[in-house]
């Protein structure tokens, strides 16, 4: 039977027909409704991925028609991405309703804020959606740092030592440009990660993207995309967060679309972009508070799962990224304190870790450089939460 897109105005009945045109607008999202036609064989995936999930939101969300189309439109664009989004959801959800200390407290802060804890949640399952701007083979780009820093070096020989003005402009956000003309004469890749990581900056932060695509996806990105190849692959990548906002805010997620569209680095992403309508979204002293717990979720996914330009790390590895944002004031110190603590009380319950550590305890002075890096952050997270009296010290 037809669906009559002049009949769809609400978030129940699913997507409006000025919606679907003003999504087709995005190169990738046509793409997906050319292959599955919304009155056809896209409401058979959506079917499909009500199936595949529905458990999961059950006790959380009621997910209406609209929800399951925008959860499906991300699945249609990219499994791992859609994968993320329901994992990021289910550890935040996980957080707020069982193992948080004061976890209680922090859901009705959020409720109280917000008008209704499904809107949070909400926005953590679709924190992502405007990753279905990004062209594929960007989002997909599996280059490791060492590979940025090997291509750029062979670059720099070719061009003589001497950085281009993107490169100049990328090193000066960073606050890094003193280091301009050692990594511009570096004498080996590895010697560029070591500069870049004294101030633990990545490659594809500084570095712009022609460095690290071919001529082909340049030309794509330049003649589909209109993306200059002087962009960095980590400006590329955010902005997906603004788009996150545009979608969602496109669709009647309004107050979704703000958490979702500053989830990144702490709420510091999109903020001073968007209607200051909804600015009073805050738990404790800042509007950050909210977002701080999905892009907590966010991390602890990404990092603990496989990417195209990664392996998984371990959960102690995890904790110790999630500390230095803290340190670094990416993520408020409170809700950081409280879900590092949480992860690290489960860690040591784990028998294969406790082998691990009465093992680094034996040979204390014959460690080899992987034990080096355990015994390293697990000072640092423990130092990190007995500062702010969360451990008992021993």
């Amino acid at each position: 039977m037809e669906i009559s897109l002049s009949k769809i105005n609400s978030r129940t009945a699913g997507f409006n027909e000025s919606e679907i045109l003003v999504l087709k607008k995005y190169k990738e999202i046509d793409e997906i409704f050319k292959k599955f036609p919304y009155n056809g064989k896209f409401q058979e995936e959506k079917i499909i991925t009500s199936k595949k999930c529905r458990d999961f939101f059950s006790s959380s969300i009621k997910m209406n028609e609209k929800d399951w189309e925008i959860l499906t439109m991300i699945r249609l664009f990219d499994e791992q991405t859609y994968e993320h989004s329901v994992g990021a959801f289910m550890i935040a959800r996980d957080k707020i309703e069982n193992a948080l200390e004061n976890g209680s407290i922090i859901k009705k802060g959020i409720e109280d804020e917000v008008g209704n804890i499904e809107i949070f949640y909400r926005a953590c399952l679709f924190h992502d959606v405007g990753k279905t701007t990004i062209p594929k083979f960007i989002l997909r780009n599996d280059l490791t740092d060492k590979d940025w820093a090997e291509r750029f070096y062979k670059a720099m020989k070719k061009q003589k030592n001497k950085l281009c003005f993107t490169t100049k402009k990328y090193l000066k956000k960073y606050n890094i440009f003193h280091f301009a003309d050692k990594i511009a004469y570096a004498d080996s890749s590895n010697r560029i990660l070591e500069i870049l990581g004294e101030k633990k900056i990545r490659p594809a932060q500084v570095f712009p993207i022609k460095y690290g695509a071919s001529k082909g996806e340049l030309k794509r990105l330049k003649k589909d995309y209109n993306i200059d190849h002087d962009v960095s692959l980590k400006d590329l990548m955010h902005s997906h967060e603004k788009e996150s906002y545009n979608i969602l805010f496109l669709l009647g997620y309004k107050k979704e679309a703000l958490i979702a569209g500053n989830h990144g680095h702490g709420g510091h992403t999109f903020s001073d972009n968007v209607s200051r309508a909804y600015s009073s979204m805050r738990v404790g002293s800042r509007m950050s508070d909210i977002v701080d717990l999905i892009y907590l979720a966010d991390i602890q996914d990404s990092l603990g799962n496989d990417r195209y330009y990664h392996k998984s790390f371990t959960k102690l590895k995890i904790m110790a990224f999630l500390v230095d944002d803290v340190d670094r004031g990416i993520i408020d110190k409170t809700v950081g304190c409280l879900w590092v603590g949480d992860e690290f009380e489960k860690l040591k319950k784990d028998k294969k870790f406790q082998e691990t550590v009465k093992s680094l305890d034996k040979n204390i002075d014959d460690l080899n450089e992987k034990e080096l890096e355990i015994v390293k952050d697990l000072k640092l997270v423990k130092n990190f939460l007995e500062s702010l009296c969360i451990l008992e010290k021993k």
